[in-house]
């Protein structure tokens, strides 16, 4: 027969097993929000860009500041 303590600490192991992934994944969208917003605010210019997806202006933008 279980004691009462030990139905307690298997209720708390239990809740804690199914909901802990899900407080979990509200963590990291809570603190990818803060990370959205910040590359919203980013201004985006051929440096910042990736090179692989600059146009046809952003290289010439490149090789005219390059060297300055």
């Amino acid at each position: 027969m279980l004691t009462p303590e030990m139905v307690l600490v298997i209720g708390l192991l239990s809740v804690y097993t199914v909901l802990g992934p899900f407080v979990l994944l509200f963590i990291y969208i809570y603190l990818d929000r803060f990370a959205e917003n910040k590359k919203k605010n980013h201004i985006i210019t051929p440096d910042s860009k990736d090179p692989a997806l600059w146009t046809s202006e952003d290289v010439m933008h490149y090789l005219k500041h390059r060297n300055s």
